[in-house]
């Protein structure tokens, strides 16, 4: 234990770092963006003229951190069109009556219209009705595009192209946030999937009424999505149930429901299937059907294809798999184009770091599931591509006492095992890497830590998302067997935030707990109160604990707080240990060494997210799609 004058003295010098820099300040360069690889996964597709209202074109977008684009490609003529949006994203899309192709806004939720026949792209304002995207459009009887204006509020805008105007109708359930999608059926009325707390609402333009129509049984699921029209009937998949529910438009009466796939989390519905017949793909393997609606029976058309946004003549699928664009020929039975359609641009935000036992930064991007090394001797930067065939991102990545990174990843809480020495092939074989392990289950949705224990188990903390499960959890995973054993009353409220181990023991945080467990006992051999922000192991067998505007440490040998001091760079959001064996932190404005006896040493004035640190002890973290490096002066 520290003296009292010693104490004194250090608490002082804390003070006085809030003042003032060190003498010789850190310097921070920029490396570059890992990733400029976009999401195509919440965009459907469309099929109209191309430029100058010429061919038969595909046309989609993306959502990228740094903006958008409708991008357009005809295979038949090798022909691109790309039309940047002054959006994020853009989700919803729709062909108008006119060959006019709308696609709805992500931060912020406008509308923009393009138009094959001048090459035009056009916006009209739809967040002024207090929006942030639009998820999903539709094109009415009589021309008006019907948008699904989904967040925070599920409001039903409808636009006049005709006018140039658009209303907005009201929210179709009030007090919910997502309106998922819509379609309208043969008969002009409107159907919206609605989440959070799934509902199913025909709305109807002429009276402007609305009707409840999901069954009770489905009333605690998360949402109603890819809700399709085709010919007489209408189809929407049940989030989280993946039941894929058949409506008969004209009577607004459910006549059938197709369980999920075998295996698979849901059913997504493809755009272009007319009178009975729809086009359908798995979630995650991604295998396209036929379905016949009048009596369910299902055919498989092709496996492990990518995403079908859309099925032309019965014979071409157009399809998006990760960053290509893929067309696909049910008639001869193999696909005849691939194109990537996005390349370029400012990049996706970066997500998560660790450091790899080959001494490189590996990292992943939001909504890509991609991963990317940066080579700590040259600085290059590497997208190494898309790690597991769910859609989402890596959420938390962490090395390993064994030299491998372990995965945790969004949607479904993905567990998988990446190690840099052998040559990348993602998949579920015994080879495959990264190689995924499976989802931890129970609903989770989220991982916020990971980590590999002592005795060999990978330790997760997940929370669940959507309504898809009530608490969080603080899993242990057997990647041999891939058993998950979930535990949701771990911590107080279920999930866990932070994990990191050593040679004996697993600490973690969630639920205002700060605790220490011991693999070989199934007990936690110390727990205590405290908000906590970010934990690293120290040397001396010894962890650092950020939270409430202190540093602590924690001494296993003691089995208690030895020292907390106040934090002068102000609580970490993320912390590593570097080769010294003393702790990196980083937050927004600041990056910073923490020392066994709780010191805070600020390095520079200069922040940002996440943490990780090479084997020559310099910091990396993340501002955005960028990759920035700390080195000592």
């Amino acid at each position: 234990m520290q003296s009292r004058s010693r104490k004194a003295a250090s608490f002082l010098f804390a003070l006085t770092m809030t003042q003032a820099a060190p003498a010789e300040t850190w310097k921070v360069e920029t490396l570059g963006i890992p990733v400029n690889a976009v999401n195509y996964e919440n965009t459907g597709g469309v099929l109209s003229a191309g430029p100058g209202g010429e061919g038969r074109m595909f046309y989609t977008s993306y959502y990228r951190s740094t903006g958008a684009e409708l991008v357009g490609y005809d295979f038949r003529t090798n022909t691109t069109v790309r039309k940047r949006l002054g959006s994020n994203g853009g989700y919803g899309i729709a062909v108008g009556t006119d060959g006019s192709v709308y696609v709805g806004g992500v931060n912020p939720g406008d509308l923009y219209r393009y138009d094959p026949k001048t090459d035009e792209l056009t916006a009209t304002t739809v967040k002024q009705f207090g929006v942030q995207y639009i998820w999903d459009c539709a094109i009415g009887n009589d021309g008006t595009v019907y948008c699904a204006a989904g967040y925070p509020k599920t409001k039903l805008v409808a636009y006049d192209p005709k006018m140039n105007r658009a209303r907005d109708l009201g929210e179709m359930v009030p007090g919910e946030q997502y309106l998922r999608s819509l379609c309208v059926d043969k008969q002009g009325k409107v159907w919206c999937g609605v989440g959070m707390k799934a509902h199913l609402v025909v709305y109807d333009p002429a009276t402007r009424t609305k009707q409840e129509v999901l069954p009770k049984e489905y009333a605690n699921s998360s949402s109603a999505y890819d809700t399709t029209a085709v010919g007489d009937y209408v189809a929407t998949n049940v989030n989280f149930d993946g039941v894929l529910l058949i409506y008969d438009s004209a009577t607004m009466r459910l006549v059938r429901t197709i369980p999920k796939p075998a295996n698979q989390k849901a059913w997504m519905i493809s755009s272009g299937g007319h009178d009975h017949i729809a086009y359908l793909w798995t979630l995650p393997n991604m295998d396209a059907c036929r379905c016949d609606l009048r009596d369910g029976k299902l055919t498989l058309l092709v496996e492990n294809l990518g995403q079908v946004k859309i099925v032309e003549a019965d014979r071409w699928l157009h399809t998006v798999d990760d960053q290509s664009y893929l067309a696909y020929d049910l008639q001869e039975k193999k696909i005849v184009a691939r194109k990537v359609i996005t390349e370029g641009g400012d990049g996706m935000d970066v997500f998560s770091l660790t450091r790899g036992a080959d001494g490189n930064i590996y990292g992943s991007t939001y909504i890509n599931m991609h991963l990317f090394r940066c080579d700590a001797d040259t600085g290059t930067l590497t997208d190494l591509g898309k790690a597991l065939r769910w859609a989402g991102q890596v959420d938390s990545m962490s090395l390993g006492s064994d030299g491998r990174i372990y995965i945790g990843a969004y949607t479904d809480a993905v567990v998988a095992i990446y190690d840099p020495k052998q040559p990348w092939q993602p998949g579920l074989k015994a080879d495959s890497n990264p190689r995924e392990i499976g989802p931890v289950g129970k609903g989770q949705y989220r991982t916020r830590a990971n980590c590999l224990g002592p005795d060999g188990h990978v330790y997760v903390g997940s929370i669940p998302a959507y309504r898809s499960a009530e608490t969080g959890a603080f899993t242990i995973c057997d990647p041999k067997t891939g058993k998950m054993d979930v535990r949701t009353d771990f911590v107080k409220g279920g999930a866990v935030d932070t994990l990191v181990a050593d040679d004996l023991y697993v600490y973690g945080a969630g639920g205002g707990e700060f605790f220490v467990y011991d693999p070989k006992t199934d007990k936690k051999v110390f727990r205590e109160e405290r908000k906590v922000t970010a934990l690293a192991v120290l040397k001396g067998n010894k962890v650092a604990v950020s939270g409430n505007g202190k540093i602590a440490v924690y001494d296993r040998q003691q089995g208690k707080i030895i020292d907390e001091k106040p934090n002068p760079a102000a609580d970490f959001t993320h912390m590593a240990t570097g080769p010294d064996g003393l702790v990196y932190g980083v937050n927004p404005k600041h990056v910073a060494r923490i020392s066994t006896d709780a010191t805070v040493e600020n390095l520079t004035d200069e922040g940002g997210k996440f943490a990780a640190v090479d084997s020559q002890g310099r910091v990396y973290f993340a501002r955005g799609p960028r990759l920035l490096r700390c080195s000592p002066p």
